[in-house]
Parts: structure tokens; sequence; C-alpha cells
């Protein structure tokens, strides 16, 4: 997920790239640097889908065999409180609807996920054992407990029609957030204040997590942040197959150089416009056109730009994307019958409207009049095959 190969590069190659903190020990330096009497709390932004994949690991063989619903909710429960009763502020952000940018990778990375857990599967039937399966195979099936821990402990966000790493950094650079807690290797390409705590290193023992250095990993290729773009695009991301762009790299160099290889195009090349670089690029690959109208998309991914107290960049209305549901008193915590006729929730725009869309259909009346007949019709007696027991 991201650029190929980066997170490892800046591991191995890159001096300092890569370190282990305590986030106990930096939220504590957040209060004990500041010098306000009485500072914000540190803002922590974390991505929901990631974060599950290491209390998964917990107990991986427990989870394939079943739900282990509890779990994960205690796990989970304690992580987030620790960091909430250091004062710690969270935002939780999730993946919403596929889009359009990134569907056909998307659908050859879930058919390929779906190959490999029918051969899991099959291999149980078969009566293998299975004693460490990749968590990145194990079928996801925590969706609403994962969304209800996060709601007990800070603010949650849908991302609907970017792709959720854009609004984590478009709400980061906003509120100037103390961290971004992920392990999407684009957020070594974004800029901003925040720093990128990987989950790929999270110890949930001692609270200890892997920081990948930003600042770092430019000085060392010698890339400004709008290079940074170009090279993420030269390598390869979600947007460009690197195999794609396989004559271009070979051309290059040794594909093991493939990342400071691009990097010296970039600045050799230092000159030239973005799109003057990536014509240049474009003489080694085939199916030019095409290419170069998903090079501009990604290098439009990219465009967060901290301008002030505001993040812009080309589709600037897309912010309101994410957003923190606004559940008062007077809607979540009322009886259903209290939310019809005069009582009933008014819609005051269309972002209010979506707001609920995606984890909160079930605590509402629907607008769809199918839904309202199915949701208020009696649900008649279940008759199990023991002639003497019914269930209402």
């Amino acid at each position: 997920m991201g650029v190929t190969k980066l997170l490892s590069f800046a591991r191995e190659a890159v001096p300092n790239g890569s370190f282990t903190i305590d986030i106990k020990e930096e939220i504590r330096k957040f209060y004990s640097s500041s010098t306000s009497t009485n500072p914000p709390a540190p803002i922590i932004v974390v991505d929901l889908m990631c974060i599950v994949r290491p209390f998964i690991m917990l107990d991986a063989v427990g989870v394939l065999c079943g739900g282990r619903y509890n779990h994960i909710s205690r796990q989970l429960d304690a992580f987030f409180g620790e960091m909430k009763n250091l004062g710690a502020e969270l935002a939780f952000f999730w993946d919403g609807p596929i889009t359009m940018t990134t569907d056909d990778g998307w659908c050859k990375k879930r058919d390929h996920k779906y190959q490999t857990v029918i051969e899991l599967f099959d291999a149980v039937d078969q009566g293998f054992d299975i004693f460490d399966p990749n968590p990145d195979i194990i079928p996801f099936h925590y969706t609403a407990t994962v969304k209800q821990v996060a709601m007990r402990h800070g603010r949650y966000y849908y991302a609907t029609s970017r792709e959720c790493d854009q609004d984590m950094v478009a709400f980061a650079n906003n509120s100037r957030a103390l961290a971004i807690i992920t392990n999407d290797s684009d957020m070594l390409i974004y800029g901003g204040s925040w720093r990128f705590w990987c989950t790929n290193g999270l110890n949930m023992a001692n609270l200890t997590i892997v920081e990948y250095d930003r600042v770092a990993l430019r000085s060392f290729l010698q890339l400004s942040t709008a290079q940074m773009s170009l090279m993420a695009t030269l390598v390869g991301n979600d947007i460009i197959n690197s195999s794609e762009l396989y004559n271009f790299h070979k051309v290059l160099g040794r594909s093991i150089d493939k990342i400071t290889n691009v990097a010296d195009f970039i600045l050799t090349n230092a000159n030239k416009s973005a799109d003057g670089i990536l014509i240049e690029a474009l003489e080694f690959c085939s199916n030019r056109r095409a290419l170069m109208k998903r090079f501009k998309m990604s290098l439009a991914i990219y465009n967060l730009v901290l301008v002030g107290k505001h993040t812009t960049n080309a589709h600037r209305h897309q912010l309101k994307i994410a957003y923190e549901p606004r559940r008062s008193k007077s809607v979540v915590e009322c009886p259903r019958q209290e939310l019809t006729g005069a009582k009933k929730r008014r819609r005051t725009s269309l972002d209010d409207e979506d707001e609920f869309q995606g984890f909160a259909d079930d605590r509402y009346e629907s607008s769809q009049p199918w839904k309202k007949k199915i949701r208020t019709r009696e649900i008649s007696p279940i008759i199990t095959r023991s002639k003497n027991v019914h269930i209402n």
C-alpha cells in the first residue's frame, strides 16, 4: 500500500530513517515542551483499518477459527484508553467506497486475496496445521466492533469521495496533529508538520511504535516535498503499477537501486517542469497517453499543501468529506419512537444527510419507504426444531 518498497528503503538505506519511539513518552514530551499554561491536547490521527492488524496477530489462529470480537474490543479499548488517559485526543478514519481512481487496482488486490483465503480454508479442511497465518490474508470481519470502540474513544471520520490517506493528511494539516498512525508509505511523500508512526512496528504491550522520518528521507534523496511526489509517481504506487515502468527503471540502472536512480533522474532534470520530467520518463514506456493521464492523477493525489491554517489542493471543497458525526443527545440517546413526527431529525444540508451514511443507518429511521416498512413490521415467531420452544 503506497509507494513500492519505500518503507524498506527508508528503514535499511536512510540513516535514521526509522526508529522506535514510546507513544507515552511522546505525549508527555508534547505537554512538557509547551510554553502555554493550558496547551491543547495533542491530536493523534488513527487509520482504523491498519491499527487492527497488530491486534489480530496477538492470536491469529484464534481469529482464523472464530470471531474473537470481545478479545479485539478489549485490546483496542485498553490501547486507545491509555493514550486518552495521558491527554491525547484521538481522531479515527475509516475507508469509504472505492474511488474511481483506483478501482482496477483494488479489484485485482481483492481477487488475489480471495484466492489466497480460499487456499487457506482448503488447507484447514484438509487437516493441515495453521501455526502462523499472514495477517493480511485473514478475512476482516471486525468492521462493526472496531467502529464501536473508536466512537467510544474519539472522533470518527468516514472517507467517501477520496482516498482515506488524503483525508487523514488534510485533517492532520488543518488540526496540526502530532502524528498519523497507519502503515501507508504514501505518508512519507506528503508534506506537513505531523509525524508518521507505522503500525508495522507497533508493540501493544509497552505502547512502542516505529516512526519513519520524512525529513531524513528527503534529505537523503536531496529532493524537495514537491519532487517527492514525482519520485513516488515514477517509482510506482497505487495509481501507477511499477511493472508499467519496467523499461524506464531498466534504463536507469539496477532494480535494487530503483528509488535512488529515480531521485537522481529527477535531480538531473530539475530545470524542467513536472510535465517535462514525466514526458522524459515516458520515452521508455508503452501506452504513453494513458500513462500520462495517470501520472497527473498521481501527482494530484499528493498535491496537499499547507497554507496558513488551511490545507488546499486541486479539489479544496472535498475537505468536507472527512467529517465528525454530530451525535447530540437529542438524536442518539432518545428512544426510536421519539424520532418521528415533529421530533424527527430534519435534513439541513447534503452533508448533514450523508453524515450518518455508512455507520449509523441502523440507529435512525430511513427516508426510503421500503426500509420503513421492513423495520416497522411485526416479526413472526421463529419455531425451532423443538416443538415446545418459540423465539419471539
